[in-house]
């Protein structure tokens, strides 16, 4: 369940197949990835409350780390978790503005492993813009993944992603 019944909020379930993502996406992101300006204890707690689907908490956490536009890896992955929680929690907009800002961080710094991380965030940026009826977004965002990232882990769903905006938009 994303939210415990009881706490005022909706509750909603995840596909399985999109849960294993949910889980693979947390579990990716070593602890080494953060830098000085971000506690292990804060990362932790991020990553904790994310995969407790308390999306609000991360919201409330890493809210005030992103508004920066500077990136550092410290950030990348925070930044990422902060737009899927923002996505959850049906704020689709600002969360294809927090990938869109992600994106543009991340092409004009010098951080080495931004290059690991584009087909991850070109998946997520389809998915949210998929879900939010964006299908021409979405459809740009898994072809260029496809496109640049032959051999990449988010190729599958990429490909799943891609069918179910070509199905949509009928285009098959």
């Amino acid at each position: 369940r994303l939210a415990e019944a009881g706490r005022g909020m909706r509750t909603h379930t995840l596909p399985r197949w999109m849960g294993g993502l949910w889980v693979g996406l947390v579990l990716v992101a070593p602890a080494s990835v953060v830098s000085a300006g971000v506690s292990d204890e804060t990362y932790a707690q991020v990553q904790t409350a994310f995969l407790h689907e308390r999306f609000d908490r991360v919201v409330a956490l890493v809210g005030p780390l992103v508004v920066d536009p500077a990136i550092e890896d410290r950030v990348t992955r925070l930044w990422l978790w902060y737009a899927l929680s923002l996505e959850r929690l049906q704020r689709a907009n600002d969360a294809l503005r927090e990938v869109e800002r992600l994106k543009n961080a991340l092409s004009t710094s010098h951080f080495v492993g931004a290059v690991n991380v584009w087909p991850e965030i070109l998946f997520w940026e389809g998915e949210i813009s998929r879900k939010a009826f964006q299908m021409v977004r979405a459809r740009l965002a898994y072809q260029r993944l496809l496109i640049h990232s032959p051999g990449s882990s988010w190729r599958p769903q990429a490909q799943l992603g891609l069918g179910l905006v070509l199905f949509h938009q009928q285009a098959y």
